[in-house]
């Protein structure tokens, strides 16, 4: 009890640090507060530790306290950076072919994120004035900011692995080969996430004459390692991009069949959705849908 009782300085850090947290990540404070909360309890610290010194007191455990407050610091600043963005816009895309004339189409949508705007109608009337089809708007909380600092940071340290990246590996390994037909593809710029995976195969698969397909179709999800399909975000975008686009079939993973369907229904949509749960059940899709 007595060595808890010792580190006290460094335990009310910790704890003030956290109630902080919890109460950014609830939205109840903003970054800034959060931000500069930590710096006034870093100077109110600093003072204490000067009057600890003047009367010749300090001890290891207070600088340790102040050691720590500013590795908590350090580590939370950036999120500052994030403070302004407040929505995610998902604005239309016209679906692209990986290999030419496969006919098997990415389902791909622009994300714009808005800065300092909170009126939802005000940020879709300046994208509709812009000529830009808005799919979706997403409020962005205090938690989208918070992972995204994170992932910028780790990225700075080069501790995280893209989406696009895990996607690339997980495609070598299902195909167990270092260069791939579609080996270009990962060379683009202007795709983030993981959510083409899907279509990169069956594209793989065309290239390699292993599959055949005249039908224009629409094409989504990530692809596993062992040729599992799995379930990604925005599929109701994903829905309304391929009606726009006049695409009549699209293949989603089996986990957002249900999110998808419901999407076309409610917008009363004649979309015809399929559910995969492999790439081999994909392919399967595919070649039913070529025979006459």
């Amino acid at each position: 009890m007595s060595k808890v009782k010792s580190y006290w300085p460094v335990c009310l850090v910790i704890f003030s640090y956290i109630l902080l947290l919890i109460c950014y990540l609830q939205d109840i404070i903003s970054g800034h507060l959060f931000i500069g909360t930590l710096f006034l309890e870093l100077i109110a610290v600093s003072i204490w530790l000067s009057v600890q010194g003047y009367r010749k007191r300090v001890s290891r455990k207070s600088l340790l306290a102040v050691g720590v407050l500013w590795f908590i610091i350090g580590y939370e600043q950036p999120v500052v950076n994030f403070s302004t963005h407040t929505f995610n816009v998902k604005t239309y895309n016209k679906p692209k072919e990986i290999v030419e004339g496969s006919n098997l189409y990415m389902m791909i949508e622009n994300t714009v994120g808005v800065p300092l705007l909170e009126n939802e109608g005000h940020v879709r009337n300046i994208f509709v004035q812009e000529s830009n089809s808005v799919v979706n708007i997403y409020p962005i909380d205090n938690k989208d900011r918070y992972r995204s600092k994170n992932i910028a940071l780790q990225d700075a340290f080069g501790l995280h692995e893209t989406a696009f990246e895990t996607m690339y590996r997980k495609a070598k390994e299902y195909f167990g080969e270092e260069e791939l037909h579609v080996q270009s593809f990962f060379e683009r710029d202007d795709i983030d996430g993981d959510s083409v995976g899907l279509v990169l195969g069956l594209s793989e698969l065309f290239a390699r004459n292993e599959m055949q397909n005249t039908i224009s179709i629409g094409v989504t999800g990530t692809l596993e390692g062992n040729g599992d399909v799995r379930g990604i975000e925005g599929v109701k975008e994903k829905v309304q991009i391929a009606t726009q686009s006049s695409l009549h079939y699209l293949i989603v993973p089996r986990e957002n069949f249900e999110e998808a369907e419901a999407e076309n229904q409610s917008l009363q949509l004649k979309l015809q959705i399929f559910a995969v749960g492999t790439i081999d059940e994909a392919k399967q899709v595919i070649q039913e849908l070529n025979q006459p």
